[in-house]
């Protein structure tokens, strides 16, 4: 048997018995065949550290409409997004929303708001998130940012976007201001400073102020470039995020960060940047390729992992490897990624504590994405995340079954659990060795900055923080359990 199929040959009814040891719960009782036991956390387990909650913070009710054809109600219940003091016992869009079921024309509406609440050393950090669909949602898109009275709209995009899509979206922009269209291309290559320097040439040439706003179009490199963009613009202008793609609105705008790569690698050039607000047309999900759907969900499955595994049993249930979903599925992903994150960045939106959860799997999936050229994000953090268990197996600190828990996630998702072929140790390695978490621990000579786990949803520590120093010669060990035997012996 190969070493790399070593964590598959575990079966999965065995591999989501997670023992008490690995993950502070009781181990699944016998006969329930479905999912991992739910958790029993005790305050402060999850991620490390969940501060509690202000007297001051308020939840914000979320609704959601759901006008379908069958008048069949998909999802009912009420919740709240907030800050975790203790895990919710289920994740919950479908609670998160109060949802009701009826017809008008054959069309289906969703509304849903939730609030982004941080807490930054000097100020509270708040932000709504709109999750919309249907007919009414550009109009509703286009009330919503007339409060901002913009004397120019700076609606970046980038050249993944349908064009039918542009066009939706530029008419709304252009009942309240001037717009000036800003493309990029969707490359990583060109996700850089270079690019930023021509469009802020574009913008000062059509006149763009600090009463300007900048409109992010697209998906995670579209908005990292827009991010960027207003965050250097006249020392910074008021940034809206309209994501695309499912990766965007589950993932990438729930961060601050806002960078661009550098020659030696990805992010490397950045900074924070708080938008006015996160606007997303859920109909512009409906159409994405399987492929796309599957990366999305490879950060989603992080989530669980790293930072939410009272999740596990009803994001098994969910994910299908055809990557076929509803659009008050795609609510409950990204609701459940709303939460998860701002569990870990509610006291940390800088992300240099306990928020550094979110950059489990990204040591190895950045190089794997960069290096590659053309993997996407979230199933090159998938692969990264395995390899980052196996690492931490290989250390000691972590049960096989939380490897295999992972990896049978992955499959359900129907994304690869392999590196893509053409990448090798070496290649892989040069990249690692300049990845962006470098230098929050003094550095070492022959070892790897990188976050490993415990067990599902607990970071290792190690030294008061979240980031491991691995030794170099157990992160190439890890890489190989995931190359094919070809690239294994070059």
């Amino acid at each position: 048997m190969t070493e790399q199929n070593q964590a598959s040959d575990i079966a999965v009814d065995d591999a989501l018995d997670i023992p008490e040891r690995v993950t502070g719960m009781p181990a699944r009782p016998a006969g329930a065949h479905h999912a991992v036991n739910r958790m029993k956390h005790r305050s402060g387990e999850v991620a490390g550290h969940v501060p509690p909650r202000p007297d001051s913070w308020r939840p914000r009710r979320a609704s959601c409409t759901l006008r379908r054809q069958d008048h069949e109600l998909v999802g009912a219940g009420e919740a709240m997004v907030r800050s975790a003091r203790a895990p919710r016992p289920r994740p919950q869009a479908d609670r998160v929303v109060a949802a009701h079921g009826h017809t008008t024309h054959g069309v289906s509406a969703i509304s849903l708001d939730l609030e982004v609440c941080l807490k930054a050393e000097d100020a509270s950090i708040r932000y709504p998130y709109h999750v919309r669909s249907g007919p009414g949602a550009w109009d509703e898109f286009t009330d919503t940012l007339s409060g901002l009275r913009a004397d120019r709209f700076l609606l970046v995009t980038d050249d993944g976007v349908p064009v039918s899509a542009v066009a939706a979206i530029t008419p709304c922009l252009r009942r309240l201001a001037p717009v000036t269209l800003l493309r990029v291309r969707a490359r990583e290559k060109d996700k850089n400073i270079a690019t930023i320097d021509r469009l802020a040439a574009e913008a000062f040439r059509d006149g763009a102020t600090r009463r300007s706003v900048v409109v992010a179009f697209g998906g995670g490199l579209a908005g990292n470039m827009a991010g960027l963009l207003a965050h250097m613009f006249l020392r910074g202008i008021r940034l809206v995020h309209v994501p695309t793609t499912l990766l965007a609105m589950s993932d990438s705008v729930l961060s601050l960060k806002q960078a661009v790569n550098s020659g030696s690698g990805k992010n490397h050039l950045g900074a924070f940047h708080v938008p006015e607000l996160v606007w997303i047309h859920l109909d512009l999900a409906s159409t994405l390729p399987p492929r796309q759907v599957r990366a999305a969900l490879g950060e989603a499955i992080k989530n669980v992992v790293a930072i939410c595994p009272e999740h596990y049993d009803e994001m098994s249930r969910r994910l299908r490897a055809d990557a076929t979903y509803s659009l008050p599925e795609l609510a409950w992903f990204i609701e459940m990624c709303v939460a998860a994150k701002q569990r870990v960045m509610w006291a940390d939106p800088y992300e240099k504590g306990p928020a550094l959860a979110l950059e489990y799997g990204h040591t190895v999936g950045h190089a794997t994405e960069h290096v590659s050229g053309s993997m996407p994000h979230g199933l090159a953090i998938g692969v990264g995340g395995l390899v980052a268990a196996r690492i931490a197996t290989l250390l000691g600190h972590l049960d096989r079954a939380v490897e295999a828990a992972h990896l049978h996630l992955l499959e359900r998702n129907g994304a690869p659990t392999m590196f893509p072929p053409g990448l090798t140790v070496p290649a892989l390695m040069e990249t690692i060795r300049k990845d962006n978490k470098r230098g929050y621990l003094p550095p070492r000579r022959g070892y790897i900055d990188m976050v490993l786990l415990d067990g599902l949803g607990r970071p290792h520590r190690s030294g008061g923080g979240i980031i491991t120093q691995v030794p170099e010669d157990v992160v190439i060990t890890g890489i190989q359990t995931r190359l094919s035997h070809k690239e294994t012996a070059k």
